[in-house]
């Protein structure tokens, strides 16, 4: 890959990076995850350019989950397991070998993540998603998304630490 494509690449994940960090500054959960669905569009042309389709097509699955999220209030149990089989299906049309299942495992923890009701599972659920991701990305080279997952981790085991109750445990 030549440097100057291989630097474009790279820089459409840094506008994605920024858009889902700037994304939280926003006011209303409605505003945030409208430039979160932005920001997982940059990210699915990011893989697409490395020719990361595993990637690609689970990131664009996100953004579908986060529009409908946008959209609807609530997240009805059904919806889970259909994106749950769409994760699945998607990654055996793209299946890139192995290294598929590390984007799958990825989407299916921050999938159930987000289902979620109570803050502190969500986070004790994502982190090994981001570690899937990270897997992910050094095969495919896609270092802004090493150094998004990595921020979002340290973010996901900041907000532990902080959550926590008063005898030291975390209020799961």
């Amino acid at each position: 890959m030549q440097s100057t494509n291989f630097i474009f690449i790279q820089s459409i994940g840094f506008v994605a990076l920024l858009l889902f960090a700037l994304s939280f500054q926003l006011k209303t959960k409605q505003k945030i995850l409208g430039v979160q669905v932005f920001s997982f569009l940059f990210w699915s042309l990011h893989y697409a350019l490395l020719g990361a389709w595993t990637g690609m097509a689970l990131t664009l699955l996100n953004s579908l989950r986060v529009f409908i999220f946008y959209k609807y209030r609530g997240r009805p149990q059904w919806l889970l397991y259909i994106f749950l089989f769409l994760a699945l299906l998607f990654t055996v049309i793209t299946w890139e070998g192995y290294i598929s299942l590390f984007v799958l495992g990825g989407v299916f923890f921050a999938t159930i993540s987000t289902f979620q009701e109570d803050e502190q599972k969500l986070r004790h659920l994502f982190p090994p998603s981001n570690i899937m991701w990270i897997v992910y990305n050094l095969f495919v080279r896609s270092y802004s998304g090493i150094l998004s997952e990595i921020i979002v981790l340290i973010s996901i085991i900041v907000g532990i630490f902080r959550n926590k109750n008063t005898r030291g445990r975390c209020k799961i």
